[in-house]
C-alpha cells in the first residue's frame, strides 16, 4: 500500500477548544459482535462536547443497525467504493484518530489500515490479535483481559483501558424461548451450544466433541453453519466421532444461518456453552 499510495497531509494539530475529530472504519456496521462489543458503545458514549464522529462503512451488509450507527456519526460513509475513493473521503474529513475496532476482518479496512490517513491510528479486539502494521499505532483493549508482559505480543502500543474497556447493553432476549425449525434435541439429553463460525473449528480438536459424547452419552452439540461449510465440516464429525466407536449423527446437529431472535432462542435450548479452542 505505501508503493501504491504516496504519503498525504495529515490533519494538523487541533487548536485550543477544537473538538478532537475521530472516524471510525470498519465493515461491520450491522447486527455483528465487532458493532455490539466495542464499536457500538464508543460511538454513543464519547462525548460530542469534546469529540466530533465520522463513520465509514466498508461491508456489504446493512441493516437496522447501520441506521443507528449511520445517526451516531456526524457524516457517515458506505460502500461500496474503491480504495481511492474511501481514501479521498476519509481524508476530507480530516480525522485526527482513526480507529479501526477490527483489522482484517475486511478487504477494504485492512488496505485502508495500512495506508497512513491520520496522524494517530489505532485497531482494537474486535479481531484478538495484532495486526503487525507499522501504520497502526495503538491497540486498544483491557485491562483485566492483558497478561503483564502483553506488550510482547502486539506491534502496536497496548493501552490497557479500565474493565472490558468497553460500554456495551445487553440484549433483550426474545420474550418465549421457542426452539427454532431444525433443532430436534432429545428431551433428556445434555445440549452444548458450539455457536462459532465453522471455521473456526480447527480439525486438531474434532477429537473433543466425541470424547465429550463419551462422557456424557446422552449429549447433543448444536452448531450453526451461516456459511456453507457444512458438507466439509460433517465428514471431518463422521470421522472423529466413527474413532471412538460412535455416530455423530446421534450427537451433532448443524442448524443454517439463523435470525438474531432465532440465534438467541437456540441458545435458551442449550445448557452448557463451548467456545472454539484457541
Amino acid at each position: 500500500m505505501a508503493d501504491r499510495y504516496t504519503p498525504v497531509q495529515l490533519a494538523p494539530p487541533r487548536g485550543p477548544g477544537e473538538p478532537v475529530r475521530v472516524g471510525f472504519v470498519s465493515g461491520h456496521f450491522r447486527h455483528h459482535s465487532v458493532w455490539k462489543i466495542p464499536a457500538k458503545g464508543w460511538l454513543g458514549q464519547l462525548d460530542r462536547k469534546w469529540f466530533r464522529i465520522f463513520g465509514y462503512d466498508t461491508g456489504d451488509d446493512q441493516d437496522t443497525e447501520t441506521v443507528v450507527a449511520a445517526a451516531m456519526c456526524e457524516r457517515f460513509v458506505r460502500g461500496p467504493l474503491s480504495i481511492d475513493q474511501w481514501r479521498a473521503a476519509i481524508l476530507a474529513d480530516a480525522p485526527h484518530v482513526l480507529i479501526y475496532p477490527d483489522t482484517c476482518m475486511d478487504g477494504a479496512s485492512a488496505q485502508l489500515a495500512a495506508l497512513r490517513l491520520a496522524p494517530v491510528q489505532c485497531t482494537s479486539w474486535g479481531h484478538p490479535e495484532t495486526s503487525g502494521y507499522p501504520t497502526l499505532n495503538y491497540f486498544l483493549s483491557s485491562d483485566p483481559m492483558e497478561p503483564p508482559a502483553a506488550q510482547e505480543h502486539y506491534s502496536e502500543t497496548l493501552i490497557r483501558l479500565p474493565n472490558l474497556s468497553t460500554y456495551y447493553e445487553p440484549l433483550e432476549p426474545p420474550a418465549a424461548f421457542a426452539a427454532p425449525a431444525g433443532l430436534q434435541l432429545r428431551p433428556a439429553a445434555t445440549v452444548f451450544w458450539s455457536g462459532q463460525s465453522l471455521f473456526k473449528y480447527l480439525p486438531r480438536y474434532d477429537q473433543v466433541f466425541p470424547r465429550i459424547a463419551r462422557e456424557v452419552p446422552d449429549s447433543q452439540f448444536v452448531f450453526i453453519d451461516p456459511k456453507g461449510l457444512a458438507g466439509v465440516f460433517l465428514q471431518r464429525l463422521d470421522a472423529a466421532f466413527a474413532a471412538h466407536g460412535l455416530r455423530s449423527a446421534k450427537h451433532c446437529i448443524i442448524l443454517p444461518a439463523l435470525s438474531r431472535d432465532d440465534f438467541l432462542s437456540t441458545i435458551g435450548q442449550c445448557d452448557i456453552v463451548l467456545d472454539s479452542i484457541g
